[in-house]
C-alpha cells in the first residue's frame, strides 16, 4: 500500500498579498469546537517567520512556566529569533514570548520519507505570570493493550479558509485513538512498518487536525499522550492523523529537560 504524508504545517501568506482561491478547509478548525483559553491556558500558538513575508502557525504546549513542547518539523533549520510564541491564538494578539533556546530531536530528518523524532522543546524568554496551570506529560503502551481505544481531544491553530488566512482563534477536538502494529493506515508500508511504536492513530474520521495544528497536544485520560505531526491521506475526504507518541521520547525528554534545567 503506497501512502501520501501530508505534514501538518501550513505557510501563510501576508495579508498584503493576493488572496488565495484555493478550497475551504474541513479540518479540526472546521468541524470542531472553540475552546476556552482558562480552561486551556498551556496551549500555545506558534508564530515562525520565513522569506517573502511569509508565516507559518503551529500549535504546542506550555510544559513549565518556561518550555513549550511542539513539532520538530515546525523549527526545524530556524532560528530561533524568527519564532514567537503565544498564549492561545497568535491573531489579535500582540504578547508574545521570544524563543531564546530551542532543541530538536537528533533523529529528526526532514527529507527522510520515515517520519521520526518529530518532537522539539522551546525555551521562552520569560513566563506569563497568569499562568499557574501546565500541561503533564503520560501515557504508556499498556494504556492501549488488547486493541483498547482512548477517548482523546486534541487543539489547534490550522486554516479555516485558503482564503481568509488569519482567522482561526484556535479549536479543539474530541477523537478517538489507538497505538499498536496495526493501528495506522498503511501499517504494512516502510513508513510505518518498522516505527509503529512511535506513533498514536488517530481513528479516521471527518473532523481531522489540518494545516497549522502541527505540534499541538493530544491529551487523554487528563495528561498530554501525543504531538500533532502529520496526515495520512485516504479514499475520499478522510485522513487519518498520526501523532508522536511523547513516551517513545521519554528518555530524551528527559535529558533535554535535565540541559534546560526543568528537572
Amino acid at each position: 500500500m503506497r501512502i501520501a504524508f501530508i505534514l501538518l504545517l501550513t505557510f501563510k501568506v501576508a495579508l498584503s498579498k493576493s488572496k488565495s482561491t484555493k478550497h475551504i478547509h474541513k479540518g479540526l478548525i472546521g468541524n470542531g469546537d472553540m475552546y476556552n483559553v482558562e480552561d486551556y491556558p498551556y496551549v500555545m500558538s506558534l508564530k515562525v517567520f520565513s522569506s517573502n513575508n511569509r508565516i507559518a502557525t503551529c500549535t504546542g504546549s506550555l510544559l513549565t512556566e518556561l518550555f513549550v513542547l511542539t513539532a520538530a518539523h515546525c523549527v526545524y533549520g530556524k532560528d530561533k529569533r524568527n519564532l514567537k510564541v503565544y498564549q492561545g491564538s497568535w491573531i489579535k494578539n500582540y504578547d508574545a514570548r521570544n524563543v531564546v533556546r530551542l532543541f530538536v530531536h537528533e533523529s529528526y530528518n526532514p527529507t527522510s520519507e520515515v517520519i521520526i523524532g518529530d518532537i522539539s522543546v522551546l525555551q521562552i524568554e520569560k513566563p506569563y505570570p497568569h499562568i499557574k496551570e501546565y500541561i503533564r506529560i503520560g501515557g504508556t503502551p499498556i494504556d492501549f493493550a488488547n486493541n483498547k481505544i482512548l477517548k482523546c481531544t486534541v487543539f489547534g491553530f490550522g486554516s479555516i479558509n485558503a482564503e481568509n488566512t488569519l482567522d482561526n482563534e484556535g479549536f479543539m477536538n474530541k477523537i478517538m485513538v489507538r497505538h499498536g502494529r496495526k493501528a495506522c493506515e498503511g501499517y504494512d508500508s516502510v513508513q510505518i512498518i518498522d516505527t509503529w511504536q512511535q506513533y498514536l492513530c488517530v481513528v479516521p474520521n471527518k473532523r481531522k487536525t489540518y494545516e497549522g495544528d502541527s505540534g499541538g497536544p493530544m491529551i487523554c485520560n487528563g495528561w498530554q499522550y501525543g504531538v500533532c505531526s502529520f496526515s495520512i491521506n485516504l479514499k475520499g475526504e478522510e485522513m487519518q492523523t498520526i501523532h508522536v507518541f511523547v513516551d517513545y521520547y521519554r528518555k530524551w525528554t528527559l535529558k533535554t529537560s535535565a540541559v534546560l534545567g526543568i528537572v
